[in-house]
């Protein structure tokens, strides 16, 4: 893993990172503020749908990658995600979660969501991952 390749492939993008759990938000956030342009970030499922959708009425376009939770508050990750592909079918999300259940990656995958980072967060396949998806959309815009 080379960070400085992957701070070329995510220094123009812009993440929301949705995470309920106070000392990791903070924590993954301020590693993430050193690789993207933007990172906003939200505690429980309907904030984060807010401010996405803020974020499209200040900007005109979405973020880049949404990274969620998918045991939240208020609204889970799962229903978080069928709300933002609803508004943007073409979001790269991916999922964090501590559970290991079959039937939920399946609806994720379902949805068309195919990264996954399981808890406790490994730092070097969570920056694969970021890669992956940021390479992915550089691929889509040119």
């Amino acid at each position: 893993m080379n960070l400085q390749e992957i701070i070329q492939t995510t220094k123009h993008l812009s993440i929301l990172f949705v995470e309920d759990e106070d000392t990791t938000r903070k924590y993954v956030k301020s590693i993430l503020k050193d690789i993207f342009f933007q990172v906003d970030c939200s505690e429980d499922g309907k904030l984060a749908l807010e401010t996405y959708g803020d974020y499209f009425e200040q900007n005109s376009k979405y973020y880049d990658i949404v990274l969620t939770d998918i045991g939240l508050p208020s609204m889970n990750g799962l229903e978080l995600s069928k709300h933002i592909l609803k508004k943007n079918p073409k979001q790269k999300i991916i999922v964090i979660t501590a559970y290991d259940k079959k039937d939920k990656h399946e609806e994720l995958l379902a949805l068309g969501i195919d990264s996954f980072l399981p808890k406790p967060i490994e730092f070097e396949y969570f920056f694969e991952i970021l890669e992956k998806n940021a390479k992915l959309l550089s691929r889509s815009k040119d």
